[in-house]
């Protein structure tokens, strides 16, 4: 083999280039691997920002929904208080029938009643009419000694 011969400042120069070389690619190399890494936290990046919009849509649809059922509970809840009122207002007018048809039943029966005590004092009336009219005969009616003696002689004379 031949020996080699060293040159003083050529091998140095070589060794600088293949480390600018090297260094070059592996700076290189890092840009590269750099740029995947972003590429690849951009795409996450991405995903979640298009997870978010996801979100933020099925959020939004659940608010209409529940915005919806709070107007339809509103409507039922109207809708029983205006049944209340209804049911109370038609037990109030029961309630107010049933205390005619019972003032009804009572001034029927006090009717009743007038119409019993007129009859008796229709009854009196005509018995005391009848007993002006006649001649008293009574046990408890009886003549005076005067009225006797007149009627005596009223009898003889005839």
């Amino acid at each position: 083999m031949a020996p080699k011969l060293i040159i003083a400042g050529a091998p140095h120069k070589r060794e600088d280039e293949r480390r600018s070389i090297k260094e070059f690619t592996n700076a290189r190399r890092e840009i590269l691997m750099l740029n995947l890494s972003i590429d690849t936290h951009q795409k996450e990046i991405d995903k979640l920002h298009e997870a978010y919009r996801e979100k933020e849509k099925r959020l939004q649809r659940k608010e209409q929904d529940l915005a919806e059922n709070m107007r339809i509970f509103d409507c039922l809840l109207r809708e029983v208080d205006r049944r209340e009122k209804d049911d109370a207002t038609a037990k109030n007018l029961d309630e107010q029938l049933r205390i005619r048809k019972d003032k009804e039943i009572e001034v029927k029966s006090l009717s009743e009643q007038v119409i019993a005590v007129e009859s008796m004092l229709r009854q009196v009336t005509t018995t005391i009419e009848a007993a002006r009219t006649s001649k008293p005969t009574s046990f408890f009616v009886q003549p005076s000694h005067k009225e006797n003696a007149l009627e005596g002689e009223e009898k003889r004379s005839h």
